[in-house]
């Protein structure tokens, strides 16, 4: 497993306790959306395996760091080279059934609640960068 999808993994699966489901709509988040879309929308994409879509949903620090953690020239040909390892498709047998829950929203920074199909309980971190809601990685 690549550097950046563990860095990823550990987000989800040890903070979060799973992955989570994109609930429909968008796969990009959008100006003035929430945080409950973005982190819908990172689903969403990462289920899709949509590499522009996935990293247009991460905080510039975080498409930054998966970039250099895949020696890749950009967060999309990381995404790329992470989808394409077999790895994402492991992952993506976790996230069924799980619920996108309520955001706790402090300032520019928010988690969002999300709930396992098996019922654990995790929080998800985001940061609003110029007005759009993106997952932090970091």
């Amino acid at each position: 497993m690549s550097s950046w999808m563990r860095i990823a993994g550990v987000v989800l699966a040890l903070a979060v306790g799973l992955f989570v489901a994109g609930c429909g709509g968008s796969d990009e988040p959008e100006e003035g959306g929430t945080p409950e879309e973005t982190v819908e929308a990172f689903f969403a994409a990462f289920e899709d395996q949509d590499a522009a879509a996935f990293c247009s949903t991460l905080t510039t620090a975080s498409q930054e760091a998966a970039a250099e953690e895949e020696d890749a020239d950009s967060c999309e040909d990381a995404a790329e080279k992470g989808f394409s390892s077999g790895d994402a498709d492991e992952a993506l047998g976790d996230i069924e059934g799980a619920e996108v829950g309520e955001a706790t929203v402090e300032g520019d920074t928010a988690t969002v609640a999300v709930t396992s199909g098996d019922g654990e309980e995790g929080e998800f971190p985001v940061i609003n960068e110029d007005g759009v809601w993106k997952v932090d990685l970091g």
